[in-house]
């Protein structure tokens, strides 16, 4: 509980203005100021407008919506995007959900830095660590050719 009343009081402290500036609402504007900036568009598709509480109640799975992280390193990370949170339970969303194809919500998508890739797409919750590495992996704008398989074990039989 400790864990959460810390990452609350970050939160609250560094994060609050963020929620207030920078997230854009609308698809075409964000995804225009990601192509002006050359960065990639972080998109969430989700239930209700971005609110802060509901970010640190998802973290923990007490409720939905928010899906966003708010941890140190993932904030650190949201900055190097152009970031759009679209409220699904509008007219507006509802179109943008099948938009993207999105089976379920929240959804994430990822935008290259060109305007015309989507780079990264999830849709369920995505654990902390889960928002890191996707951030992460995709920070330079852009895509990223998938991992070789892994080959597999040759039995031996004697």
């Amino acid at each position: 509980m400790s864990g959460l009343m810390s990452w609350a009081g970050w939160v609250v402290a560094v994060a609050a203005g963020m929620w207030t500036q920078g997230w854009h609402e609308n698809y075409s504007q964000a995804w225009y100021r990601a192509h002006q900036e050359g960065k990639p568009l972080l998109v969430v598709l989700e239930p209700g407008p971005a609110r802060l509480g509901d970010t640190v109640a998802v973290a923990y799975g007490f409720q939905e919506p928010s899906a966003v992280p708010a941890g140190a390193a993932a904030a650190a990370l949201l900055q190097k995007y152009v970031l759009c949170h679209i409220d699904t339970t509008t007219a507006y969303g509802q179109r943008m959900l099948r938009e993207f194809k999105a089976d379920s919500v929240p959804f994430v998508s990822i935008i290259d830095s060109t305007g015309k890739l989507q780079i990264f797409r999830q849709a369920g919750a995505m654990s902390e660590q889960q928002w890191e590495i996707a951030l992460a992996t995709y920070l330079d704008g852009r895509a990223h050719p998938a991992a070789p398989a892994q080959p597999t074990a040759r039995l031996c039989r004697t």
